[in-house]
């Protein structure tokens, strides 16, 4: 017998600052969402980490008050 397959209304690959941020502005609505990414969130073996300092703009920093970050 084979397993149910769960069905997702998004998929979004990779947990970077645009996935993550794409996620959580998805989370109050009615959307099916998998984040799928490799690394652990606390992990500093991800390879996009690297601790430089991130400039945004002051669009993106009302985008990220939006929601709540």
């Amino acid at each position: 017998m084979k397993p149910a397959l769960k069905s997702w209304d998004v998929v979004i690959v990779g947990g970077g600052m645009v996935g993550a941020s794409f996620a959580l502005a998805l989370r109050n609505t009615k959307l099916r969402v998998l984040l799928v990414e490799t690394f652990p969130p606390d992990s500093a073996s991800q390879p996009s980490f690297d601790e430089r300092t991130t400039a945004i703009g002051n669009g993106s920093r009302q985008i990220f008050e939006s929601l709540g970050v």
